[in-house]
């Protein structure tokens, strides 16, 4: 079930253009390029961001800042973004938790937080401050706004 089959259409035209316009963009491309050993060595390494999965709630903070990724595997600005995301989490790991939400396993949590475009990158503060960034953004922007929130 897709998060998107619930948005009205103009809505569904800005969330498609904002990630490349084509869901047929899949990962194959990319996937049958990577060396079956290099999958494993990623599968083996430990990350700091947590990968929700279908059926899975957001952990429990501990008083952190909790940044949440929505994404989709079809999306291209997502696909993009998700290297940034990865490098800031390693970061800022001790400081922060870092949650991966694909919206078409997870559609029920993005519409909670109101995601209407991927990507979209939600900052919850110890203090229930929430706020977010929608769409692509470099390896510098997000962690100068990670970094900001931290102060």
């Amino acid at each position: 079930m897709r998060l998107f089959k619930f948005l009205p259409a103009g809505v569904l035209a800005l969330v498609l253009a904002a990630c490349g316009g084509n869901a047929s963009e899949g990962t194959a491309t990319a996937d049958a390029a990577t060396p079956a050993a290099a999958k494993t060595a990623v599968k083996t390494q430990k990350s700091p961001v947590i990968v929700l999965e279908a059926g899975q709630q957001l952990p429990v903070a501990d008083g952190k800042l909790m940044v949440i990724d929505f994404n989709a595997t079809w999306c291209g600005p997502c696909r993009k973004f998700a290297p940034h995301f990865d490098k800031v989490a390693e970061k800022y790991s001790s400081k922060a938790k870092f949650v991966s939400v694909d919206v078409d396993k997870l559609p029920q949590l993005a519409a909670m937080y109101g995601v209407q475009g991927i990507p979209t990158v939600i900052y919850i503060s110890p203090d229930g401050t929430v706020d977010q960034s929608v769409g692509y953004m470099t390896e510098a922007e997000f962690d100068a706004r990670v970094a900001g929130l931290l102060r």
